[in-house]
């Protein structure tokens, strides 16, 4: 006896929801089933959000207080991004984002925090030997 239409179509439904999680779950040497979770780049994409936010909020503070202490904290804050980066090999991505947050503050007319920034930003170009940020940070 053949399958009524409806019984295709719960079939092709259960083969797509078979198919779209297959890859989520994978035996372990045991025999169990665990649910496979890729958890390197789930560190990192943490870690990069933290790094981000630690430069977005030092920008802002500076960028709604120009004094020395704001510039203070926003080096700190940068410092701090910089020491997460070298623990997680998220070096490069941390020296483009503050070399972007010097040229803001380039463009804003505060040039010691950005220079000091663009300078950040080239030792991590020498340090990664990533020619593309010297060459952005030097420019």
């Amino acid at each position: 006896m053949l399958p009524t239409k409806s019984g295709y179509r719960k079939l092709i439904f259960l083969i797509g929801i078979f198919w779209l999680f297959s890859g989520a779950f994978c035996a372990n040497t045991n025999g169990s089933v665990t649910k496979q979770a890729d958890t390197i780049h789930d560190k990192k994409a943490t870690d990069s959000l933290q790094i981000i936010r630690l430069i977005d909020h030092g920008f802002q503070l500076v960028e709604n207080n120009d004094s020395p202490h704001a510039k203070e904290k926003l080096f700190s804050m940068v410092e701090d991004a910089i020491q997460i980066a070298q623990k997680t090999g998220l070096l490069v991505m941390t020296g483009k984002k503050i070399n972007n947050t010097g040229k803001q503050l380039r463009n804003e007319a505060r040039y010691s925090a950005a220079i000091w920034l663009h300078k950040k930003a080239i030792a991590i170009g020498k340090e990664t030997g990533n020619t593309k940020l010297l060459i952005f940070s030097y420019n």
